[in-house]
């Protein structure tokens, strides 16, 4: 990835979003001329075509883990907003920058960075809340006043050019800039502080409206600014694309003073998803070298998420029986948690033991039965021991709430393989249909029809779905 170049993209790209970053000076009202260019549906179809994209070149995390607890923290913000008429999808991005960002249709992307440097759970909810208070002020619509939907079609495409620099292609991605924005693009290459206060102020007010500490948003500030001053590379891309200058801090600050002081106590979740992410990013030599020296030092939020931040990268590194005295010492200071009961039967998968793999996830489920992470393991564990019918079902209960994820048509593929290729090439057209891949998905599903196998209902609804790619407006 070309580091110093998909800062500057993303902030030009993620302007297209209904948080624009970079934005005309002028501030339309929000009135109801919002709604005379963009509804919330042209909104969120471009921000679907977006988002897929953005899984399509592998930016947005596959972590479970990370994603689940994301958008649970998204929900408790999303009640603290006041006739909430917005859904938002929030999604982890594989990068290890401090920064945030929205697309059209409440799309919220929350780089690895910013999750591993917060240093409580209301600093993290306090930058979700300004990018909700994008969404929810149609910040999209009121920049595009007077466009068309062509012209937030044509932004769209910036984003692409950030993802190709995100790949390393450089050219391609100016190119794919010049292409797709031109001049419409010019006149947003320079932020609006109305826009970043007004985000501010009514992020603040969902914060505190979900029991989190108001106080938080300009404590990060505060502290992101003071660390950039001795530090100032990429790490810190939040301040470029949220420009933070000492009269905001101020401005927030005051704000900040009309609420209530409310000491909410961080999550479980929060912390071990801290230390979950931290290893990733250190890499796993690294991060076993970092817990025992932070350990010793003391130097840590949560001393049980540090143990199994360790034992993740034990884990990591094979060494299985060290890895789980570190897990046994993180559930002695915080319980049994999903990630440890996770990491625990991948463990026992790594020693050779899928069947206690799986009593582990079996006893997992009892306790935490609608858990995702927990729910995948046993999938992939149960495919492990060829008990495909098992594994089938499992799948099947969790499409009934989960239509649009491709991993599980991917997995559900597995469990019919070649002896059943109508249903594997139809589950398999579904995975790439639901990432934005259409012709993908046509090939896989003009193949199932040329199956030896009959079902009238699922050949007839394949029928269907290919009359509707050839028919989408936007095509992969």
């Amino acid at each position: 990835m070309n580091k110093k170049l998909l800062p500057y993209l993303i902030v030009i790209g993620f302007s297209i979003g209904t948080t624009p970053l970079s934005v005309a000076q002028n501030l339309p009202s929000i009135g109801d001329s919002s709604q005379t260019v963009f509804s919330s549906q042209d909104e969120e179809q471009v921000g679907k075509q977006v988002y897929q994209e953005l899984l399509r070149r592998g930016v947005v995390t596959d972590d479970i883990a990370v994603n689940t607890y994301l958008n649970e923290l998204g929900l408790k913000l999303s009640q603290g907003i006041p006739n909430n008429q917005n859904t938002f999808t929030l999604f982890g991005v594989n990068d290890n920058s401090i920064n945030a960002f929205a697309m059209p249709g409440g799309y919220i992307g929350v780089h690895r960075g910013l999750l591993i440097n917060a240093q409580s759970e209301s600093e993290l909810a306090s930058v979700l809340g300004h990018e909700m208070a994008h969404v929810t002020q149609r910040h999209l619509a009121r920049m595009q006043e007077g466009s068309t939907m062509n012209s937030l079609l044509a932004l769209a495409g910036v984003l692409a050019g950030a993802l190709a620099a995100s790949q390393g292609n450089v050219d391609a991605a100016g190119g794919l800039i010049q292409a797709g924005v031109g001049a419409a693009i010019a006149k947003q290459l320079s932020y609006s502080r109305d826009y970043e206060r007004e985000a501010d102020r009514i992020g603040m007010q969902y914060l505190a409206n979900s029991g989190f500490d108001a106080r938080a948003m300009p404590l990060f500030f505060s502290r992101l600014q003071s660390a950039n001053r001795h530090n100032d590379n990429n790490s810190y891309a939040f301040l470029r694309t949220h420009p933070v200058t000492t009269e905001r801090i101020g401005e927030s600050q005051t704000l900040a003073q009309a609420y209530p002081v409310k000491l909410k106590a961080d999550s479980t979740d929060f912390v071990l998803i801290r230390e979950h992410l931290r290893v990733d990013a250190l890499g796993t030599d690294k991060a076993v070298r970092y817990y025992p020296d932070s350990l010793r030092a003391k130097q840590y939020l949560n001393e049980g998420a540090q143990h199994y931040g360790f034992a993740k990268a034990l884990y990591l590194q094979n060494k299985l029986s060290e890895a789980t005295q570190q897990l046994n010492l993180a559930e002695q200071q915080l319980g049994n948690q999903p990630l440890f009961l996770d990491l625990a039967a991948k463990i026992a998968l790594k020693n050779k033991s899928p069947t206690q793999a799986q009593n582990i996830y079996t006893q997992a489920l009892r306790t935490y039965p609608n858990n995702k992470l927990l729910v995948y393991g046993q999938i992939e564990t149960l495919l492990s021991l060829d008990k495909k019918i098992e594994a089938r079902s499992l799948i099947q209960k969790q499409l009934q709430n989960n239509k649009n994820r491709p991993e599980l048509y991917q997995l559900l593929a597995t469990t019919y393989g070649e002896e059943e290729p109508l249903y594997s090439y139809a589950a398999l057209g579904d995975a790439y249909y639901y990432q934005g891949l259409y012709q993908g998905a046509l090939q896989q599903y003009e193949m199932a029809l040329k199956a030896n196998q009959e079902d009238f209902y699922l050949r007839s609804q394949i029928e269907a779905k290919i009359t509707l790619i050839k028919n989408q407006t936007f095509k992969k």
